[in-house]
């Protein structure tokens, strides 16, 4: 009888050797997981504060051309209108 009571705590220490060897096997796994994917966001956050920039960069820009465009434009429209005073008579 005391060989089938070591031979089951021997079943189940393999069981639990085994086990926790998995157990360790799946947590590397997901170390690796976790740290691809904190590398991924960090990437996607360079890349969003890159793209961010280029919109504020574009964003003055366009404010510029359009501050450029505003001050030309009142002169343009002048040179193409007749003048509104009408002609005096030389009565």
């Amino acid at each position: 009888m005391a060989d089938a009571e070591q031979t089951d705590l021997q079943t189940e220490c393999a069981k639990l050797i085994r086990w926790h060897r998995e157990d360790g096997d799946a947590l590397t796994e997901m170390r690796a997981t976790i740290e691809r994917l904190r590398e991924e966001k960090r990437e996607l956050g360079e890349l969003a504060a890159l793209r961010e920039s280029e919109l504020i960069a574009r964003r003055a820009r366009v404010a510029e051309l359009e501050q450029q465009a505003a001050a030309v434009q009142p002169t343009a429209d002048r040179a193409d209108r007749p003048d509104p005073t009408p002609p005096r008579s030389s009565t």
